[in-house]
């Protein structure tokens, strides 16, 4: 009967120290399109926020039980041209996260989250070869822990005068404590 009894305790142990370790998750994605003109070899740039209570809601709800916040991926595409009306365009750029209140990538909270090296946008839509900076998500987590809100930058040249829309989309997955 004691040996039952030490058998069921440890059992019991073993599955309290599971459900201590249980945790959930969620995938969110923060999207914003961007509108942008540029004359040839200047600097555009864009900035617009994001408030994750109504962004990304289930992560919101969340957000007091942060495990892990993990980028999993990044997504940039050129989904209109306007200018030129055919050819398309050469150009680079960069995506920054900044928290509330930054305004400027030399500022030095901003975070670059990606950039995507010189190519040739013959047509729209155009999926840019983006490369993920995976340090930036420190924004976004930081974001959540305060006011939830952070802004989303892109900024670049092109070699050709251009108008254009540009789609920014990160991909994150949240794993959280479970009660």
């Amino acid at each position: 009967m004691k040996r039952n009894l030490s058998l069921l305790r440890g059992a019991a142990l073993g599955a309290l120290s599971l459900l201590a370790a249980c945790s959930g998750t969620t995938d969110f994605t923060v999207a914003r399109d961007f509108a942008l003109s540029t004359t040839a070899g200047q600097k555009y740039q864009s900035t617009q926020s994001v408030d994750l209570a109504a962004d990304a809601p289930d992560a919101w709800k969340h957000r007091s039980k942060i495990k892990k916040l993990e980028a999993v991926g990044l997504d940039g595409t050129v989904v209109s041209i306007t200018t030129p009306a055919t050819g398309g365009f050469t150009g680079s750029g960069e995506i920054w996260l900044f928290p509330d209140g930054v305004t400027s990538s030399s500022d030095p909270a901003a975070r670059r989250l990606g950039s995507w090296p010189s190519e040739t946008v013959a047509s729209a839509p155009h999926t840019l070869s983006v490369s993920l900076d995976g340090g930036a998500i420190a924004v976004l987590e930081n974001a959540l822990r305060t006011s939830g809100r952070f802004s989303v930058h892109v900024e670049g040249t092109t070699q050709q005068d251009a108008v254009f829309t540009a789609r920014v989309a990160l991909h994150v997955k949240l794993t959280y404590k479970v009660p």
